[in-house]
């Protein structure tokens, strides 16, 4: 599945060559190995209820080495929250627009919210 130079394309064939799969997942994952330097410190949000959400400073030390993605959650990043190793997903980690990390997160999390 790919595009040709000045062919048109219908939304659900977009849709599906843009939707979040493991398969585009992993390609994303390779591509974030590249780009982001750990460790850094964000906060991680997280909704907790209806209308509620948690916000918790995090240190993140890599990208998840073994299980890599998950189809609901997509990529994940290995953390600390104080002395508490943890797994969580990438979606949920927030940086300020200045942090070196904030463009190959922000421009993940636009396509995983867009089209999970």
């Amino acid at each position: 599945m790919g595009l040709e130079r000045g062919k048109k394309y219908t939304e659900g064939y977009l849709y599906e060559l843009l939707k979040v799969k493991e398969e585009s997942l992993m390609s994303f994952y390779e591509y974030l190995l590249q780009h982001i330097t750990f460790p850094f410190s964000a906060l991680y949000t997280e909704e907790i209820g209806p209308l509620e959400i948690a916000e918790f400073e995090v240190y993140c030390i890599r990208l998840d080495q073994e299980m890599k993605v998950d189809e609901y959650y997509g990529i994940l990043v290995e953390c600390k929250v104080g002395r508490k190793k943890v797994i969580l997903p990438l979606a949920g980690i927030n940086l300020d627009e200045g942090h070196k990390n904030f463009k190959w997160i922000d421009l993940y999390q636009g396509w995983f919210w867009s089209y999970h």
